[in-house]
């Protein structure tokens, strides 16, 4: 996917000077790319349903047990005091996702946790659980209701950062995968409700391309971080974060300091430039088919350029997101389509024989923007995503149900 470079791609902001101290040749004067920002402070009975996610991460991170919020593994009994700790912050998710959300960004340093991150991931573990939990006891209402405020609670998160979102898809992914192998259970009506609610959840969901601008910003705040540890002439915090594979990265930046002005300022202005043109290409090509996307030009980047490793740390996140996005948006779509067909069926009627009553949106695969592989005759059908190598493979897949072809997450009998 690395051709030529786009031409034209110049830095976003006008860039302010500020002197940065004496070497041979005077001072040397680099741009200020980022500063800090605020924390959001969420306001109560806001308009905006993001105030509420706010809320219900930091009532998530007030009433769960600390120990709990970062723990990989759970035995049931510590879901079961999970679930119940996290009970109000799901209720106030549940009215958040019942209003427009503007997800209110603001940036952070490299090394900087999110403010709300954990307490989100705390309230879509236990939507997960309670999902599980409701199938298990056969109670699909319940099921329902969660599976779609999860599916709208994690398309709201892509709204943020790469780190928001990549958290925003698994929270989908997750939630998903407890109720997709019961739809075969669900009643007509119950199918129906699940369909609509996550066709409202990918109507409201943010474009990818304002989670790349949005990540620019890090970038920036990284390029800024990296100019202010060469400015102190610190660089303890950079090796221990990133260790030894910045090493030589950072004994070019000891150089530098000894070099002249117009060799640092050109060091620091190429370094910023790489993360505008980064998030620009990836802004470009996000609304783009894997298809497409495969044949993009994208920046091409000297391998020499000195700042490689450190560029490699903090710019290099948002192809996965992609990835993770076409995987994520093509088993929603079809779940919706699946829960619409078998409500069909339940209802007595016949599978349709194509998919045209559906809108286009919802029946286009991700991967190659045409339509997915359907087949249809009587109360039978197949319908599956052709996945990342472009190929339909008769609906073959593997174990995870991503490869050749990707599936919704069905056992197959």
């Amino acid at each position: 996917m690395r051709g030529a470079r786009h031409g034209g791609w110049a830095l976003a902001a006008t860039l302010s000077l500020v002197a940065v101290g004496c070497h041979r040749e005077g001072p040397a004067f680099l741009p200020t790319w980022s500063a800090a920002q605020p924390i959001f402070v969420p306001r109560s009975g806001s308009s905006n349903g993001y105030d509420a996610l706010v809320l219900a991460a930091q009532d998530a991170q007030r009433n769960v047990d600390p120990n709990y919020l970062d723990r990989v593994w759970f035995t049931p009994e510590r879901r079961r005091l999970a679930v119940q700790q996290s009970s109000s912050a799901i209720n106030k998710v549940a009215t958040a996702v019942s209003k427009p959300i503007n997800f209110e960004f603001t940036s952070r340093g490299p090394f900087d946790p999110s403010p709300n991150d954990r307490g989100w991931r705390m309230i879509g573990r236990a939507l997960v659980w309670r999902i599980e939990t409701s199938c298990a006891t056969a109670n699909y209402d319940a099921a329902v209701r969660d599976e779609v405020t999860a599916t709208k609670l994690g398309y709201s998160l892509t709204g943020g950062d790469v780190m928001d979102a990549s958290l925003g898809f698994a929270t989908v992914d997750d939630a998903r995968k407890q109720l997709a192998p019961k739809l075969a259970l669900l009643g007509a009506g119950q199918l129906n409700n699940l369909a609509s609610g996550l066709e409202r959840a990918l109507d409201a969901r943010p474009r990818l391309s304002d989670t790349f601008e949005h990540e620019k910003l890090n970038m920036l705040r990284s390029v800024q971080y990296v100019q202010d540890s060469f400015l102190k002439d610190d660089f303890r915090d950079l090796k221990k974060q990133l260790g030894p594979d910045v090493r030589e990265a950072i004994t070019h930046l000891e150089d530098l300091r000894d070099q002249s002005s117009t060799k640092q300022a050109a060091y620091f202005r190429s370094f910023g430039e790489e993360a505008n043109s980064e998030s620009q290409w990836l802004a470009t090509i996000s609304d783009l088919p894997l298809e497409k996307r495969k044949d993009a030009d994208a920046p091409t980047l000297e391998k020499a350029r000195p700042w490689r490793s450190l560029a490699k740390s903090f710019f290099s996140a948002g192809e996965p997101l992609l990835a993770m996005r076409d995987a994520t948006l093509a088993r929603t779509r079809l779940m919706i389509l699946q829960a619409r067909i078998l409500a069909r069926i339940k209802s007595g009627q016949s599978a349709p024989s194509d998919l045209s009553e559906f809108d286009k949106d919802l029946t286009t695969d991700p991967y190659t923007g045409r339509q997915f592989i359907y087949h249809g005759s009587g109360t039978n059908f197949s319908i599956y995503s052709v996945g990342e190598d472009l190929k339909d493979d008769l609906a073959e897949t593997d174990e995870g149900f991503s490869s050749p072809d990707l599936t919704l997450e069905i056992p197959q009998n």
